[in-house]
């Protein structure tokens, strides 16, 4: 919208002079109220309260986690809490959507990182995006989910709203 009201309001006020009436009025409101936005709260872009909490108990989450976490959807927190990089599900499921043999390839190798238990913990939020495309089948194949009780308290285990798979031991 900003841009529309920028080149529309900078071209039609080259020709103002060639304006009368309600549209000189028209094009006077939209340059107007294009410098409007300049009024805006930048607090508003600032976390809440709640996000912020939310976020420090997932940091304190993979601190306490041993490498190598999988982390698809929030790849960002194991780097934050100093551990492995992690593949980001975005991207991955883009790619197994993409014909050709790299999507089949990317998909075999977490399927296989998963029979292999490679990692030490994955750690996945109650709901994400394309979250039934996820391989789940497998991963409880080869992993267990945890209580998040044993690593927090259980009112930091609800608001943190993520599910934590280890690897089960034996066959």
């Amino acid at each position: 919208f900003a841009t529309v009201l920028a080149v529309g309001g900078g071209l039609l006020f080259c020709n103002l002079n060639d304006l009368k009436g309600k549209n000189l009025l028209l094009i006077v409101f939209l340059l107007i109220s294009f410098n409007f936005q300049v009024f805006y709260w930048p607090m508003k872009a600032l976390p809440s309260r709640k996000v912020l909490e939310r976020t420090r108990i997932g940091l304190n989450l993979y601190r306490s986690l041993e490498q190598p976490v999988f982390a698809p959807c929030n790849s960002y927190f194991p780097i934050l809490a100093n551990k492995n990089v992690s593949a980001f599900w975005g991207a991955m499921f883009d790619m197994w959507l993409t014909p050709g043999a790299e999507g089949a390839l990317s998909k075999e190798e977490l399927l296989r990182s998963f029979k292999e238990r490679r990692f030490k913990s994955v750690v996945l939020p109650d709901k994400f995006f394309m979250q039934e495309h996820f391989p789940y089948q497998i991963l409880n194949k080869y992993y267990q989910k945890i209580e998040l009780t044993s690593f927090m308290t259980s009112e930091d285990a609800m608001k943190s709203k993520l599910s934590i798979y280890v690897p089960l031991t034996g066959g």
